[in-house]
């Protein structure tokens, strides 16, 4: 009995097994990709209550205010250099090492699990590590973007060490000196005038 389906559309057989032949299903997907990622699926789910040395994955104000999380900052921070500088190996090395280094501390990397936390597995933990040190990358960046905007435009207003400033005055100014008032400025060739020797 098929309820109006066409029996051709029931990936199943007439005994009640799955068809396997055929387009894979979201499942067969998963898992599919679980097995060419190499990630071991879970075998039993762990629900945590995130510690001190816990990582908390995700971008919530209460991730990023964890303290296992700033822990977590400070240690990027501190591989950053060694990061920048690495070949592709020795990123995914120094990635391991963070993530060994969060385990021995005694923490683990949760996400959250509707209202509890589970843990991940050392892969996706490792694949979040480098991500971080992506991240920090970009915000270097802007803040070097910013300082070097700064300098600019500082270095514009400032006038170089030695030299007098030079003012061009307007044509209302010309019009009153060439009437002989005196304001204290020169005329230069050309009926410009300077401040340079009221300085």
């Amino acid at each position: 009995m098929t309820f109006g389906i066409p029996r051709e559309a029931i990936p199943i057989t007439d005994d009640g097994q799955p068809i396997v032949e055929g387009p894979l299903g979201p499942l067969e997907k998963t898992a599919k990709r679980l097995e060419q990622e190499k990630v071991p699926p879970p075998k039993e789910l762990l629900v945590f209550i995130p510690g001190p040395f816990d990582v908390l994955l995700g971008r919530q104000k209460l991730c990023q205010d964890h303290i296992g999380n700033l822990r977590y900052r400070h240690l990027i921070l501190s591989y950053q250099a060694d990061y920048e500088v690495a070949s592709k190996h020795q990123k995914t090395a120094i990635a391991e090492r963070i993530v060994e280094e969060v385990h021995r501390n005694g923490g683990h990397f949760l996400t959250d699990y509707y209202a509890d936390y589970i843990e991940v597995s050392d892969i996706v933990a490792r694949k979040k590590v480098a991500h971080a040190f992506r991240s920090q990358r970009k915000i270097q960046n802007r803040k070097k973007g910013r300082q070097n905007k700064e300098t600019t435009i500082s270095s514009a207003l400032v006038p170089k060490q030695g030299s007098k400033p030079h003012v061009d005055v307007d044509a209302s100014s010309k019009a009153s000196a060439s009437k002989g008032h005196s304001d204290g400025l020169t005329t230069r060739p050309g009926g410009k005038r300077d401040f340079t020797e009221c300085l």
